[in-house]
């Protein structure tokens, strides 16, 4: 860690107090439902989200999963990486 760039993401800062940081940042972060298999739900957050001007992040259970999402997502006009 100490020879990479390395986000350390904690509830408690004190919990970090052994390591040297080189900045402590504030993310606002929001628990969303299960979209289990739900594209229609998801399409519609997302662009709820985009309107709103956040960035937002997909978390996906494998490679595979992620670049089937991100190609149903651009086919839906949603701008999407994997």
């Amino acid at each position: 860690m100490e020879r990479r760039p390395t986000a350390f993401f904690e509830l408690f800062s004190n919990a970090v107090s052994k390591r040297e940081l080189s900045g402590v940042f504030h993310f606002a972060t929001k628990q969303t439902v299960s979209y289990a298999d739900n594209m229609e739900l998801l399409v519609e957050d997302l662009r709820d989200y985009a309107e709103g001007r956040f960035r937002t992040v997909v978390l996906c259970e494998n490679d595979t999963m992620a670049k089937n999402v991100t190609s149903e997502l651009c086919e839906r006009g949603i701008q999407a990486v994997c």
